[in-house]
């Protein structure tokens, strides 16, 4: 009777040693599932993010030229203005930026000499919201603060004079989750583009004569996820 007890005891003990093993078998299997899932998920989202580069025309290895004293010309000697990003300690002609995040864009102004009258910055802002915080002073004529400024006006200006005017490129309105990509839209040329920046203005030299200026700079604004 008792050795029958004790064998039907050992019998018990492995066949809960069995049900052990699967459920831990099966624990694993699950967990294994599940990371296979994750993976799964992570290699499509690179997977869309890729497909909206090849379509919009991006290269992944895309380069930036640097922003060089010819940039600053204009149709004046005593006038000079730049448009920039800067990376690494460098100023260049263009940023890549994830959704959701900023970067900041640079106005460089500067005047020796004579006057400059109704000037202005103007930004072409296709793909992006040019958010500013900009007080009025003796260079800027009006308060800025917009998360989706375009126009820059700039109070008359003589002498010598050097200014520079900063502004943060964003990909949408980060006050709400819905919005961060809200200045990218539908359009997938959108998550690389090329952005006009425009400096207007009329220059007065001692003498009285006028020249007007009138300055395109071209800036590669590329958006990724």
């Amino acid at each position: 009777m008792k050795e029958w007890k004790f064998q039907n005891a050992k019998i018990n003990k492995s066949e809960k040693n069995q049900k052990k093993l699967k459920t831990f078998e099966i624990k694993n299997k699950k967990l294994i599932l599940a990371l296979f899932l994750v993976f799964l998920i992570i290699a499509g989202l690179f997977g869309v993010n890729n497909r909206f580069l090849m379509n919009s025309g991006i290269s992944s290895n895309m380069k930036f030229n640097q922003i060089t004293e010819d940039d600053y010309e204009t149709q004046s000697d005593n006038v000079k203005f730049a448009a920039y990003f800067m990376s690494g300690g460098q100023k260049l002609d263009g940023t890549q930026n994830r959704i959701g995040y900023s970067d900041t864009m640079y106005f460089d102004l500067s005047l020796t000499g004579g006057r400059l009258e109704d000037a202005k910055i103007e930004i072409d802002s296709q793909n992006y919201y040019l958010e500013t915080n900009l007080m009025s002073d003796s260079i800027i004529s009006n308060d800025y603060v917009s998360k989706n400024t375009k126009e820059i006006l700039l109070n008359n200006i003589s002498g010598n004079v050097s200014k520079v005017i900063e502004g943060s490129v964003k990909s949408g309105d980060y006050e709400y989750t819905t919005a961060i990509s809200e200045a990218i839209g539908e359009d997938l040329s959108n998550y690389n583009k090329q952005t006009t920046i425009t400096f207007i203005a009329t220059y007065i030299d001692d003498e009285g004569n006028e020249t007007q200026i009138n300055e395109s700079r071209y800036l590669n604004i590329r958006l990724v996820w």
